[in-house]
């Protein structure tokens, strides 16, 4: 993949705090590691223009990033989020890339769970969002989702040090829709970095 500019996305924001549990919240994890990336980005590839769609505790949404990433016209587009599940058994990394139906259930929760602060702002209705997220994927995305596939690849492989490292399971390329992903003109990754509702991966 050639990369001269890169876009990370840390998510939620804001009022919009995402998962949360013992006073943690995904927004300030998000934020917490985008820069840190930025950083270690910089410092191992001086050339490339890494960009923040949010660099404090402010709102922005989700169509506001996909266009700070346009215009930006990046070259990948890399969005941090945290999980969350019912079950306290449940850990691991996974990266996500755009689809118009998920890998799986949980996928499918997921990307509805992100897609919050869109679908609150719409008047859609399920029928035509579905028809919606089609049109969305073959228009824009169709042409960039094998080298989303081949981004998600090479973030699990990294994060397959943390496995062997440290016994981060790592959960795979997992796809859904994401709405923030169908907005970019650009390969686009999700990754999930881990799970609040694991003692494991909060530590």
């Amino acid at each position: 993949i050639f990369l001269e500019t890169m876009i990370i996305d840390p998510g939620h924001g804001g009022s919009d705090v995402g998962t949360s549990l013992e006073g943690m919240q995904e927004k300030d994890i998000a934020l917490m590691y985008a820069l840190k990336l930025r950083e270690e980005l910089s410092k191992k590839i001086p050339t490339l223009k890494v960009y923040l769609t949010r660099e404090d505790d402010s709102f922005v949404s989700l169509a506001d990033r996909a266009k700070q990433a346009n215009l930006k016209q990046a070259h990948l587009f890399l969005s941090l989020h945290v999980n969350h599940a019912q079950s306290a058994k449940i850990s691991g990394i996974e990266t996500f890339i755009l689809s118009p139906s998920a890998t799986d259930d949980e996928a499918r929760k997921l990307a509805l769970m992100e897609n919050e602060t869109w679908l609150k702002s719409s008047d859609i209705s399920e029928t035509q969002d579905d028809l919606v997220r089609k049109i969305l994927v073959d228009m824009e995305q169709t042409k960039y989702i094998q080298k989303s596939a081949l981004a998600a690849a090479l973030v699990q492989q990294e994060f397959g040090v943390l496995e062997k490292n440290y016994g981060v399971k790592n959960r795979g390329v997992k796809q859904g829709f994401f709405y923030v992903l169908s907005q970019v003109a650009m390969p686009s990754v999700l990754v999930e970095m881990g799970f609040f509702s694991n003692d494991g991966d909060r530590s």
